[in-house]
């Protein structure tokens, strides 16, 4: 939502911290998201020439405690609010800077070929095509009718489909498509309800060759694997493939779920299972394996990496 009202604004506005505030309108304001991103602005206005001050400040104030499983208590972080951050870094320090927006966004870190195409995509919103650098943009007429690996459509085509959807979508709104411009009526940014997913703060990574896990079965086929924990929640990683196989998944004794760990190929997935708001204190989860698998699976194959566990908030 806020990278989509950025965009929206991109259209009408000139100034990249206007498109960052008009983007603000359309999230929550109590969300973290939007709390981050305040932060940032203010420490723009604070200091408007040093991006690595403001970045340090990010780093120390919300760089911290990852959710993700892939992330937690670990330097990576692909949590969007982080790289939300780094995006907006870069279009307030890149001062409409074509080059210095995907260095600056490049340089922070992360997600660091989303965040900044992010901010190049909304920064040539701004500018429009034939303002962007001729260095940034020589190389397009050459490669824009080639298809993207795994999918059908060349550049040019899905500009060309997302043109036709969005001519739709101004219609559908009481606007006017012409050949040569369209009529949008003005609409005023309306944010939707907070809501917040928080199960607390990775406290503990246990790795599954670690002592905290116990197995019964061979090291390679196992057929049964317990964790204990002291949280209020756990997350379950695991490598997903097309030899995936099905488990039971037991907390405290009850059943509490499955794992499918059976994936279409040419995608990625490793969030087995989690289980969040549990009441503080030592919890013991259970995970059996099961003879069948999907339909589409080569196997019933089950790689389980590594628990991570939740505690409250300090």
């Amino acid at each position: 939502m806020f990278f989509g009202a950025m965009y929206a604004a991109a259209f009408f506005e000139t100034d990249p911290h206007r498109v960052v505030e008009q983007g603000l309108l359309a999230i929550p304001a109590e969300s973290g998201y939007a709390r981050l991103v305040r932060d940032v602005l203010s420490w723009h206005a604070q200091d408007p020439a040093d991006w690595r001050k403001t970045w340090h400040l990010i780093e120390e104030k919300w760089n911290r405690h990852d959710l993700c499983p892939d992330g937690a208590l670990a330097p990576f972080n692909i949590d969007a609010r982080i790289n939300g951050a780094y995006v907006v870094l870069g279009l307030l320090y890149g001062d409409g800077d074509f080059g210095k927006t995907l260095e600056i966004s490049t340089r922070a870190g992360q997600d660091s070929d989303c965040n900044p195409s992010s901010a190049a995509g909304i920064l040539g919103v701004i500018l429009g095509y034939e303002r962007i650098p001729l260095k940034w943009r020589s190389r397009i007429p050459a490669l824009a009718d080639t298809k993207f690996e795994f999918t059908s459509y060349s550049l040019n085509e899905i500009v060309g489909s997302t043109l036709a959807r969005a001519e739709k979508v101004i219609v559908a709104a009481g606007g006017t498509v012409m050949p040569d411009h369209v009529l949008i009526p003005v609409q005023l940014p309306q944010a939707p309800p907070l809501e917040q997913w928080d199960p607390g703060v990775p406290i503990a990574r246990v790795e599954f060759n670690a002592p905290g896990w116990s197995r019964r079965g061979a090291s390679g086929e196992w057929e049964e694997a317990s964790v204990s924990f002291e949280g209020t929640g756990v997350a379950i990683v695991g490598a997903m493939s097309q030899e995936g196989g099905r488990a039971d998944v037991y907390v405290d004794g009850g059943k509490a779920g499955e794992i499918d760990a059976w994936i279409p190929e040419r995608t990625h997935d490793n969030d087995y299972w989690h289980r969040t708001g549990l009441v503080n204190g030592r919890h013991t989860v259970r995970i059996v394996r099961r003879a069948d698998a999907d339909s589409r699976s080569k196997g019933r194959r089950l790689q389980i990496e590594r628990a991570i566990v939740y505690g409250p908030r300090p």
